[in-house]
């Protein structure tokens, strides 16, 4: 049932009709497709090709959109270990199964804020820990048996990007999978250089 501009009008229970038609917003009907009385709502609504006002097939009631992966910032350990740089890459979390990085916690500090640019879209800062000192973790990691063979690293003061609410929302609700998808997490007390210097 349609009004003068073609809209789709919800049918009443005592217009033909045993079941309440789905709400649907901004829903147009083609002019072609004609209804009939005896029709049940079902087969109406299959009938009739619905299409918002940008001409994209609308979601039904009740059915989440398609989300895409989720996808984490990790920074690859070798250029920091080796050249002093931050290099970080994005790429989904679940799914990749050759993905080989370990997850770094660590006590939060204060310190002079760091700046760093992770080419990724976004600027991260630093209060936590200095460069250095990730760079000399990162060193010392990779010169360890089991952790030789990782490719990248994740820690959430450059990993996470405080300036997108979305994003860091996102990241902060995979938290858990994070930590759980990483081969290896290394704890470190206090990621200063400092305390680095004693254990290294």
């Amino acid at each position: 049932m349609t009004n003068e501009d073609g809209a789709v009008v919800p049918i009443a229970k005592d217009q033909h009709t045993k079941e309440k038609a789905p709400q649907v917003m901004m829903m147009k009907k083609d002019s072609a497709d004609v209804i009939s009385k005896d029709e049940s709502t079902e087969e109406k609504l299959s009938q009739t090709k619905m299409t918002n006002e940008d001409g994209a097939v609308p979601i039904a009631k009740g059915q989440a959109p398609e989300e895409k992966p989720f996808q984490v910032v990790l920074i690859d350990i070798k250029k920091a270990a080796e050249d002093n740089v931050i290099h970080c890459i994005e790429t989904p979390l679940m799914g990749s199964g050759d993905l080989k990085y370990v997850a770094i916690s660590y006590r939060w500090g204060e310190l002079h804020e760091t700046t760093v640019d992770t080419q990724l879209g976004y600027l991260a800062s630093i209060t936590s820990f200095g460069l250095d000192s990730l760079f000399k973790l990162c060193r010392t990691m990779t010169k360890e048996v089991d952790l030789k063979n990782m490719d990248y690293v994740w820690v959430d003061a450059i990993c996470v990007n405080q300036g997108d609410y979305e994003k860091r929302k996102a990241t902060i609700y995979q938290m858990t999978n994070i930590y759980e998808r990483a081969n290896y997490v290394v704890a470190v007390p206090d990621l200063h250089l400092r305390h680095l210097e004693r254990i290294c």
